[in-house]
């Protein structure tokens, strides 16, 4: 019966038989072929082997096999891509990163008064009420005018230097139906006459912080009797010389406009126009409202 168990030397693959009287045969021929084999095999790696370990691999054999040394080499991933590694250079003077952003309500801001400060145009005006009194020596006799009386006055200038102004004022002191006394002696009211307290000067203001200020205007001043009934002026004094001063303190209200409150002091000395051995001299207090713009 034919072999059917039979060892390829070439496959060494084997393949299974069923057992027959001829099988020893077959296996000790079998052996022989693949002695045979692995005597002519085994100088061929052991020169191969030899030759590996005697010379170093060149380009040309490392690159002999490149699918082998693919598999085994180390995975090549490139450079890293941005974010990684070390953090970046800081960046050039004049440049930088910005502020970070805040969110939420920021802290309230207190409220400041704004600072005003007297400087440029200068106009003022006052209006008030007072006691003005008008005194001559005649003959030897003493007259007097006097009463209530209304304060008017107006100014205009420009600083010349902060909160120091330089101004020109008009002011005018009206006491309506005066009383007359003759050495202390009344005389009567003399009813529908004005008698005026005038004068035009020059002067300086000065406001401290506080927008208090002090004023004070030498000034060429006359007084007058003035009937009202028949229009007709029947008491007057030429040109003299007078003194207005003026101490107040004012609020701002509005951008440039101040309102406040002051003092006024008018003084005079005056000729009279009609008696020439006859001196007028005029004395005026009064309370005023003034308002400001500067």
């Amino acid at each position: 019966m034919p072999p059917f168990n039979v060892y390829d030397g070439m496959t060494m693959k084997k393949t299974v038989t069923r057992n027959s009287p001829a099988s020893p045969f077959m296996t000790a021929r079998t052996l022989g072929v693949v002695s045979l084999a692995l005597a002519l095999l085994c100088p061929c790696l052991a020169h191969a082997g030899d030759e590996a370990q005697s010379t170093s691999p060149g380009p040309a054999q490392q690159t002999s096999h490149p699918k082998l040394l693919a598999q085994y080499a180390a995975p090549n991933y490139g450079p890293p891509p941005p974010g990684y590694g070390s953090p970046p250079p800081p960046p050039p003077p004049g440049y930088g990163y910005p502020p970070p952003r805040r969110y939420g309500y920021s802290r309230p801001v207190a409220y400041q008064a704004p600072v005003y400060q007297h400087d440029g145009f200068y106009l003022h005006m006052h209006l008030g009420g007072g006691y003005t009194s008008l005194t001559a020596n005649t003959n030897g006799d003493k007259w007097t005018i006097s009463g209530g009386s209304l304060a008017l006055g107006i100014a205009a200038g420009g600083a010349i230097a902060p909160n120091l102004i330089l101004f020109g004022t008009l002011y005018d002191n009206i006491i309506s139906d005066p009383d007359i006394s003759s050495n202390g002696v009344p005389q009567g009211t003399d009813f529908g006459t004005d008698a005026h307290l005038i004068g035009l000067g020059i002067g300086l203001a000065y406001y401290l912080p506080s927008n208090v200020y002090f004023a004070g205007a030498l000034s060429a001043t006359w007084m007058r009797l003035d009937d009202n009934y028949y229009d007709q002026t029947y008491l007057e004094t030429d040109t003299g010389l007078g003194f207005q001063g003026l101490v107040g303190k004012e609020w701002w209200v509005w951008p440039g406009w101040g309102l406040g409150v002051a003092g006024q002091l008018t003084l005079a000395s005056m000729k009279s126009a009609d008696f020439a051995d006859t001196r007028w001299t005029g004395v005026s207090l009064s309370l005023l409202f003034s308002a400001t713009y500067n």
